[in-house]
């Protein structure tokens, strides 16, 4: 035994410590304590912890491994933990002790089951999906229902995949073994490996086993990438905790908090240019397409759109809008000479112009020309950006020689009427000219 455990290699540290419960008491004077065996990485003395699955927190105040006490335990040795914060009613055998952050806990895991031979069963069993089973992983024992994969039934000496529904919350990784009992029978008749621990709710299908084959003894690594491969795009979060490590492939690309494969973010990043380009094509007058129809249509959320906007290189934010780099509005000749009889008519009106509605100019092109900052739209109506320029200069000139001004004031400044003296004044408040105080106005924060 000394010779086989001198060559066995350290326990990994995989920076996801877990020691599941198998004792769980009181000393005076020190508080609540639990034993138990650490895997997956170490525990220091202070560090801040999470009982799964109720997720109480507590502290580490002290540590012991083989009698001793040590500031840190490391994975592979049996510990004995004080904790601080919790009583002694709050934790038990099955529950486990876990860095915060780190582990998730799941109800459903897809799994290799194997049924034992007869001569190490004592009876020949055969597994069905009925019956009621109980399943016992670490020091955790919890009732579950058999969904067999690809096959009705196992037959004794034979294996299968199968999706567990556990009764409890349990934080399982892939790898994990587990033992099987059939309850009724009182027998134990096999167990099986966990192989991903938070398998989506999506319909089972052939493509399913196939990924589970895949998913035997694959590295974290190689399971990421399969995972991605076989759904699409993954929770990053969810994604880690299905592979059982924080660090993710190169050949997994993360969105926001979304991960995908290489090839299908290459191909978000497409459908998002064509989805843009499409508008232009389409709305040849305006600057671009609002980012929030974009983001609707690829369906989704808020951050990992913004994310795919940012690695899309031909596609850029602008403002509110998302144009591709190399468009610029560009007006044919018809509309160049529409702009210029428009900006004529106007500058001609001086501060009363048509009103909007009887301009009789196609809404996209006098968009094109709000957003080219040739028109400053006003409620109502449009003035050329000079117009604009000089109804702000002739009112702030009006406050600093004569002090507060009215409306009536204003109006007649301008030479024009209060049907357009009040937006006239709406806007100037607006754009920071001037600072309404009850019926006057003043020099504003930005004049």
């Amino acid at each position: 035994i000394d010779r086989v455990v001198a060559l066995a290699p350290p326990a990994p540290d995989l920076g996801r410590p877990r020691l599941w419960v198998d004792r769980a008491f009181t000393i005076a004077g020190a508080g609540t304590v639990v034993t138990g065996t650490l895997a997956g990485g170490s525990f220091r003395r202070g560090d801040e912890v999470v009982v799964s699955p109720h997720g109480l927190d507590a502290r580490v105040r002290a540590l012991q491994t083989h009698n001793r006490e040590v500031d840190e335990a490391v994975p592979g040795s049996r510990v004995a933990m004080n904790l601080t914060g919790l009583s002694r009613d709050s934790v038990r055998r099955g529950n486990a002790i876990v860095a915060p952050g780190r582990w998730r806990e799941t109800r459903t895991v897809d799994a290799r089951i194997e049924v034992v031979s007869e001569a190490l069963a004592g009876r020949a069993h055969r597994l069905t999906e009925k019956g009621a089973h109980l399943l016992y992983t670490g020091s955790a024992e919890t009732p579950v229902r058999i969904k067999l994969l690809g096959s009705k039934a196992l037959e004794a000496g034979t294996s299968g995949y199968a999706r567990l529904r556990l009764r409890d919350e349990l934080p399982l990784a892939p790898g994990d073994r587990f033992v099987l009992r059939d309850a009724g029978r009182v027998l134990t008749f096999g167990g099986g490996t966990v192989l991903d621990p938070g398998p989506p709710t999506r319909p089972i299908d052939d493509g399913r086993v196939k990924l589970l084959e895949h998913l035997e003894n694959a590295s974290p690594r190689v399971a990421a990438i399969a995972l991605v491969e076989y759904e699409g795009r993954v929770p990053v979060r969810d994604l880690r905790a299905r592979v059982g490590t924080s660090a993710l492939p190169d050949e997994v690309v993360v969105f926001g908090s979304v991960a995908l494969s290489a090839t299908r973010a290459q191909a978000q990043k497409e459908r998002l240019a064509e989805i843009v380009a499409g508008h232009h094509r389409d709305h040849p007058l305006e600057r671009g397409v609002a980012t929030e129809s974009v983001r609707a249509n690829l369906d989704l959320d808020a951050a990992t759109f913004g994310a795919l906007v940012d690695a899309t290189s031909s596609v850029i934010k602008d403002a509110a809008l998302l144009r591709l780099s190399d468009h610029q509005v560009s007006l044919g000749d018809t509309e160049s000479a529409e702009r210029a009889d428009l900006l004529k008519r106007l500058d001609g009106s001086a501060f009363a112009p048509p009103m909007a509605e009887e301009l009789q100019i196609d809404r996209a092109l006098l968009k094109a020309l709000v957003d080219a900052g040739d028109l400053v739209p006003i409620k109502g109506f449009y003035l050329t950006k000079a117009r604009a320029d000089e109804a702000k200069a002739l009112v702030r000139q009006a406050i600093e020689e004569r002090g507060p001004v009215t409306v009536a004031q204003i109006r007649d400044l301008l030479g024009t009427t209060r049907k357009y003296a009040v937006p006239l004044c709406e806007w100037l408040d607006a754009t920071g000219t001037t600072l309404r105080r009850g019926d006057v106005r003043l020099l504003g924060p930005r004049s």
